[in-house]
């Protein structure tokens, strides 16, 4: 510590207690995505004897009596750690864990298609968003950075089409569909009415939604 003397205003003296304590919660402050886990604390040096650890408050804390824990909260919150040794010698430090929301990734278009065909598949719009799009079994025909994708499917059977966002605080979400190609469905006939009918009528038949 360092103190000024009385007598001589002009003059400082400096005292080095001895074993000081010296605590880290981690930094000023620290911001994660919503869902995600970060790391709190270092280890204290100095002090006496045997160091305690308390961390509070005590909520999405997996543990509260560690030099590190880790915390993985809901919303924005601030952590105080309390470090005291044997001879009764007690620091506080605190850390600001900020939570910043993250976007929602949806991707939306038909699922049954087939080689050749062209389709458009979209995401949720939102200004704030940056798309990245990733297609499997196809080609994109149109800009990878929009809300929606036009793609043209090969010949495969299966195709996926695959979404990343980000949101302005560089949080992400992803989402994908599974696209059916190139499937081979035989029909099943069914009918509506009576199967005997008089000359002049009609009976409706239904080969299935998989055909026009």
């Amino acid at each position: 510590e360092t103190y000024n003397d009385s007598l001589k205003s002009d003059v400082f003296v400096t005292r080095i207690k001895p074993n000081a304590l010296e605590i880290d919660a981690g930094g000023a402050s620290a911001t994660i995505c919503k869902g995600e886990s970060i790391i709190l604390g270092n280890p204290a040096y100095g002090g006496t004897g045997k160091l305690t650890y308390t961390w509070s408050p005590p909520y999405f804390l997996g543990s509260t009596n560690q030099e590190k824990v880790i915390s993985t909260p809901d919303s924005s919150i601030t952590y105080t750690l309390t470090v005291a040794d044997e001879a009764g010698n007690v620091e506080t430090d605190t850390i600001r864990v900020i939570v910043n929301p993250t976007p929602t990734a949806v991707v939306t278009g038909n699922f049954l298609s087939k080689k050749d065909l062209i389709e458009t598949y979209y995401a949720q719009k939102n200004p704030s968003y940056k798309y990245f799009w990733y297609i499997q079994g196809g080609t994109i025909q149109s800009l990878n950075n929009q809300d929606s994708i036009v793609v043209k499917w090969s010949d495969a059977l299966f195709g996926i089409v695959k979404l990343i966002v980000y949101n302005e605080e560089m949080c992400r979400d992803s989402a994908s569909l599974n696209i059916v190609l190139n499937y081979k469905h035989n029909p099943k006939l069914t009918y509506s009415g009576l199967p005997i009918f008089c000359e002049g009528d009609s009976l409706m038949l239904n080969a299935g939604t998989c055909f026009a």
